[in-house]
């Protein structure tokens, strides 16, 4: 049985940099400080436990045919009206050519090792850091695990700090800073893929083969559309595909007819760039990037902008043209933000009437 719920063990961990006390839930791993320093009786992260529930407890030795864990992030278009799930994706087969026993996508997944001289051991993957592994192969961060050297804890950096290398972080479990020796982010799947690297045949993902041209008033049902990501774990003999991910309904019942994945896609006439689906895909997940997506063009020579690599995740208000190497600023009020060309095309593509994909509200 799983606990749902702990109490928060909060506790002084020492001064901010106002002088004011700074507190911590030992519990949950987060802060517990009120204005004023006032210690809280419940700390902000009190719901850690939450993605628990609905743990998926994963044997890859019943699964001979292979699996497949990625993070599952929102699609970067969806004009089904259906949700789709954010969390751990996987896919598993009894053999190479079955259907798969299992395509769903879970808060958490629990994969189990072989036993050593220990016994049995599991591997936990969290949605947080399944984000952060893939935010760090996006940008070709290299990725390390860390303990806090005060309580041991595993360390997790998360959000902007999965964006830089850094060598001061805070410890999540004791509250504390503490130095690495080189600028380095620190995630757990580092750790767990070299616990799984007994039955990880994951290599280099092969680009697909297939391309997809359609329209889309062929299918009223809507499309979806993900990048693709490197899987976190892969067993299957075959190697693992790259592309751009589409599912497309041809009505409002049933399943997606296709479920490819293809190296071109192009939808009503407008061709879909992958560099820049991976790149919004990653950019919608990040909370401090809401409303900060823009498709910029450049201000001397008019051509569409693309923030790539850091800048692409991080909200800047200089932004230096690809095509010409001007340095411009954004029009209007908005001074800081990331530019993505692919905003522009799906406003093209689904029309006036509808939203861009990042009109989402702070």
């Amino acid at each position: 049985m799983i606990p749902v719920e702990r109490q928060c063990c909060i506790r002084e961990v020492g001064l901010a940099r106002n002088g004011q006390p700074r507190w911590w839930c030992n519990a949950h791993g987060g802060n517990a400080s009120g204005r004023g320093g006032a210690r809280l009786d419940v700390c902000q992260p009190a719901g850690t436990d939450e993605d628990l529930v609905g743990c998926l407890d994963l044997d890859p030795a019943e699964y001979p045919g292979g699996i497949g864990i990625w993070a599952a992030l929102e699609p970067v278009l969806n004009t089904t009206g259906r949700s789709a799930q954010s969390g751990i994706h996987v896919h598993a087969r009894k053999s190479a050519t079955a259907k798969k026993e299992i395509d769903g996508t879970f808060p958490a997944v629990r994969v189990r090792c072989s036993p050593d001289l220990f016994g049995p051991r599991n591997v936990l993957i969290r949605r947080a850091a399944a984000l952060g592994y893939y935010f760090g192969r996006l940008l070709g961060h290299r990725l390390k695990y860390l303990t806090c050297p005060r309580c041991g804890e595993g360390h997790l950096d998360s959000d902007e700090f999965a964006l830089r290398p850094h060598r001061r972080h805070l410890c999540h479990a004791c509250g504390r800073h503490f130095h690495d020796s080189e600028d380095a982010i620190s995630n757990p799947i580092v750790l767990a893929r070299k616990q799984l690297e007994g039955i990880d045949a994951n290599g280099s993902p092969e680009m697909a083969t297939e391309t997809l041209d359609v329209r889309l008033s062929d299918y009223p049902g809507g499309v979806q559309i993900w990048a693709s990501n490197p899987a976190i774990l892969w067993t299957g003999r075959r190697s693992e595909q790259e592309g751009i991910h589409v599912h497309l309904f041809p009505g409002k019942r049933g399943g997606p007819e296709p479920d490819e994945t293809f190296s071109l896609v192009r939808l009503d006439g407008v061709s879909i760039d992958i560099e820049m689906v991976r790149y919004l895909m990653a950019q919608q997940a990040l909370p401090h990037l809401v409303g900060k997506i823009d498709a910029l063009v450049c201000s001397k020579c008019g051509q569409p902008h693309l923030d790539r690599h850091t800048k692409a995740l991080m909200p800047h208000s200089e932004h230096e043209c690809e095509h010409c190497g001007a340095t411009f600023r954004p029009p209007g009020r908005r001074r800081l933000s990331v530019s993505n060309p692919l905003i522009s095309a799906f406003g093209r593509l689904l029309g006036p009437q509808s939203p861009a994909p990042d009109q989402r509200k702070p």
